[in-house]
């Protein structure tokens, strides 16, 4: 993570670390993704994620909002960085901002113009799944899309070129911005990546040693004269909680005599 002028800057894989330091009191029900249209990718050159970043800020102060519209912005080089505080409800879409997350997402992505980098795909992908399995969201009800809500903030339900009040995020957004292309595009790979988000976390803690006889034997006299130290407490009814990788530490500490009278 990079700090610059009050954002920060995450990789894809960051993002949950972030979600964990960062919960809202408001309750989060929706996710809405939006492209910025301009600035484009001709204005991006794969170092001035701040500067364009802060210009959206001063662009969103200028309109009259209370701060930069958006809670992130992902850009081509599959970068996050965040902006308004999840504390606040973003001013993304009217009639929907409410207990929603705003992803803003860096490019023109109507038909004809920027061709999204794989790079910024998966991010947005990984950042709207996360976002999803942190809130307890599901994907198919709770992201919507700019175009699928009129000017006066009326829900259509899908992209209608005679009455959406965008194209946002894009006539070429993930194969389209209709509820069908995201349905078929998008979708399945939020849903994929969330699949694997809880699956990689149940096998992390899986792989944690809740109490002293489930460890292998050569941690146990090392933990064994911790605990009788009272080095290591546990929670008071006997479950320690330890990864692999801390017995590893402890035993090699106490191999090199850190824990020796």
């Amino acid at each position: 993570m990079i700090a610059n002028n009050g954002f920060l800057m995450l990789r894809p894989d960051e993002i949950e670390t972030y979600l964990d330091a960062n919960k809202p009191g408001r309750e989060i029900r929706l996710v809405q993704l939006h492209h910025t249209w301009s600035p484009e990718y001709k204005h991006f050159d794969g170092k001035n994620h701040f500067t364009r970043q802060a210009a959206m800020r001063q662009s969103h102060l200028g309109r009259g909002f209370s701060d930069i519209a958006q809670h992130f912005t992902v850009f081509p080089d599959g970068m996050i960085v965040t902006g308004r505080n999840l504390e606040k409800d973003p001013a993304g879409i009217k009639g929907a901002n409410t207990g929603a997350v705003c992803i803003e997402n860096f490019g023109n992505f109507d038909s004809g113009h920027d061709k999204m980098t794989a790079e910024q795909a998966d991010a947005i992908i990984m950042l709207t799944a996360a976002l999803c399995r942190r809130f307890h969201l599901n994907p198919k009800t709770a992201v919507i899309y700019h175009g699928w809500f009129a000017a006066d903030g009326k829900a259509l339900g899908d992209y209608d070129p005679g009455r959406s009040a965008k194209t946002c995020p894009g006539t070429a957004f993930f194969g389209g911005n209709t509820k069908a292309a995201f349905m078929q595009n998008l979708l399945p790979c939020v849903k994929n990546v969330m699949k694997t988000l809880d699956e990689m976390k149940e096998e992390k803690e899986q792989m944690r040693y809740k109490y002293y006889d489930d460890m292998p034997d050569w941690a146990k006299p090392t933990i064994s004269k911790l605990v009788k130290k009272g080095i290591l407490k546990g929670d008071g009814n006997g479950v320690l909680g330890l990864s692999e990788d801390a017995l590893k530490i402890f035993v090699v500490n106490d191999r090199a005599g850190l824990y020796d009278e």
